[in-house]
């Protein structure tokens, strides 16, 4: 895992087109690389992007804003290995509460999140687009007695 660079937007707007019914743009990437409060990674993999996670935070609360992985390397751990990095970098951060917001029907996402201590805390009504669809608010508490330790 190492941190997002300049060189490294291209490839990842392209993963995120990949992923995405609505796509963020590259200028969405750069602008957030220089925020003080956001952290931005990638796993790389033999010098190439395998995927990224994007978190921001205000205080004692952050939210997990993006975690992919190219589609043609899921199923490897990358997904997991990600995850388990940005609970770190989070509670390194400073954050109690961390959020984050998956589609109902994404089943292998939500298990994964749930294996790290997500719980469903709440849901955003027809949230989604390209199919529409309700988005599930997980939570997970960080720290000393949080569930996220692992």
């Amino acid at each position: 895992m190492r941190r997002m660079r300049e060189r490294d937007v291209a490839t990842v707007a392209r993963t995120d087109a990949s992923t995405f019914s609505s796509p963020w743009r590259e200028d969405t990437f750069r602008s957030l690389l220089g925020r003080s409060d956001a952290e931005l990674w990638v796993a790389d993999l033999g010098g190439e992007v395998a995927g990224y996670a994007i978190l921001w935070r205000i205080l004692k609360d952050g939210e997990l804003a993006s975690i992919v992985v190219r589609e043609d390397l899921r199923g490897q751990g990358i997904g997991s290995a990600l995850l388990v990095w940005m609970l770190g970098v989070a509670e390194r951060a400073g954050v109690r509460n961390l959020y984050l917001e998956a589609r109902e029907s994404n089943q292998g996402a939500l298990r994964l999140y749930r294996g790290c201590g997500f719980e469903k805390v709440g849901v955003r009504k027809r949230h989604y687009e390209h199919p529409q669809e309700d988005a599930l608010v997980l939570k997970v508490t960080l720290g000393e007695d949080g569930a996220g330790e692992g």
